[in-house]
């Protein structure tokens, strides 16, 4: 082999790295692209349509709300005040 030969492959070779360094940035790129990295996951919410009884409902003052949290101190004792007269003494 002489020397232009050697400085011959020399050069091939470079731009064999260079393609080669090409095409994994590319490939690269794509991946990225198809398969982006995953986020972090949220806290699922559920959600359904409200039906027509459920804005029926809502129209006329119902709520999900615990009775417990309706009631005042006044009605608390009435409440009492009732259940002591029912109960047999």
């Amino acid at each position: 082999m002489n020397e232009q030969t050697e400085e011959r492959l020399t050069v091939a070779f470079e731009r064999i790295a260079d393609s080669l360094e090409r095409l994994a940035t590319l490939s690269e790129n794509r991946y990225q692209h198809e398969f982006p990295t995953r986020k972090v996951p949220q806290d699922v919410t559920l959600t359904r349509v409200p039906t027509e009884e459920d804005r029926i409902r809502e129209d006329q003052g119902a709520s999900d709300e615990p009775l417990e949290e309706w009631i005042g101190i006044r009605e608390k004792a009435v409440i009492e005040q009732g259940k002591k007269q029912q109960s047999p003494r």
